[in-house]
């Protein structure tokens, strides 16, 4: 690429295109898998589901997601997200967490809640059969 006079970057014909290295990712980007854009309804259980709140899944890979939840609220560093729309369970760990409520997850386990066989996954599915309600699928926290 050269300059032109005004700054902006104009293509050298001589010059090959050249095309993005799919190993190179952004500095300080660690990801391991590819990630998609999502705007999902999902539930965090913790403490055995004693506790439960509404979140909404901004990102997701095979690995993580990005949550967000509204901002003043704690959580613990281990719990389980749920997809309600597509009824699976992820057994997480909090990577980062920022004072917005926007909170990094990975993923530990994954469980498809329509085979559920355990109490702890059959309570989790629970969420996804009230989710399943009408009218209760539009309303985003």
């Amino acid at each position: 690429m050269q300059k032109s006079s005004f700054g902006r970057a104009i293509s050298d014909p001589a010059a090959p295109d050249a095309k993005p290295d799919p190993n190179d990712r952004r500095k300080g980007d660690r990801r391991t898998a590819s990630r998609s854009h999502t705007i999902l309804k999902g539930k965090l259980s913790y403490r055995h589901g004693t506790y439960t709140l509404d979140c909404t899944i901004r990102d997701k890979s095979e690995t993580g997601a990005r949550i967000r939840i509204p901002s003043g609220h704690m959580i613990p560093d281990e719990l389980y997200l749920v997809d309600l729309l597509n009824r699976v369970a992820y057994k997480s760990s909090v990577i980062w967490r920022k004072a917005d409520g926007n909170i990094g997850l990975h993923f530990d386990e994954t469980h498809d809640l329509s085979r559920a066989a355990s109490d702890d996954l059959r309570h989790l599915s629970e969420f996804c059969d009230e989710y399943s309600l009408p009218g209760r699928r539009l309303k985003m926290p």
